[in-house]
């Protein structure tokens, strides 16, 4: 970071590091869904795009079927 001229202070990197944690957390969740649905007999694919229905935006992304 000295030799690009950055400074990061104590709060920034804490808040960076927190950020990622609750990354890594919903990710964690998600995946624990997924398998959830797949053990229930859901394929992969419909699978997957369950889990991560809640992190959508509002029609950011159309559904195909």
């Amino acid at each position: 970071m000295l030799n690009t001229d950055r400074v990061f202070d104590r709060i920034t990197l804490g808040a960076m590091i927190l950020a990622l944690g609750l990354l890594v957390d919903d990710a964690i969740i998600a995946i624990e869904m997924m398998v959830v649905k797949m053990e229930e007999g859901v394929d992969r694919i419909r699978a997957a795009s369950l889990c991560l229905e809640p992190y959508r935006g509002a029609d950011a992304i159309p559904e195909p079927w």
